[in-house]
């Protein structure tokens, strides 16, 4: 969209609004895709673990190796919340968390 600007400076007005109404066109529906992925994800990857737990022969396995990725993943969020956010609070502030 960038160069699609810079190429309409030396348009007449009435052509430019047509273009940059249909560019706006496009943006819109573009936004409107990317949020029906981000909704539908979800399910589709419901669908995927799913599939998988209907197909598993070992189902305490399975279900084992979901909870360790899980408990992964939890513990993974807990030392971003409680050690990298409080290291960039410090980096940017130059205060200490715990005083401000």
């Amino acid at each position: 969209f960038l160069c699609l600007g810079i190429l309409l400076k030396d348009i007449q007005n009435d052509e430019k609004i047509i273009v940059l109404k249909f560019a706006r066109g496009i943006l819109k529906c573009t936004m409107k895709a990317i949020v029906w992925v981000i909704w539908l994800t979800p399910i589709g990857m419901m669908s995927l673990i799913t599939a998988q737990i209907a197909d598993t022969e070992d189902l305490p396995g399975l279900l084992t190796s979901l909870g360790v990725y899980v408990l992964t993943v939890m513990m993974a969020l807990c030392v971003h919340i409680l050690v990298f956010y409080p290291i960039l609070y410090f980096i940017i502030t130059r205060n200490n968390i715990i005083n401000a």
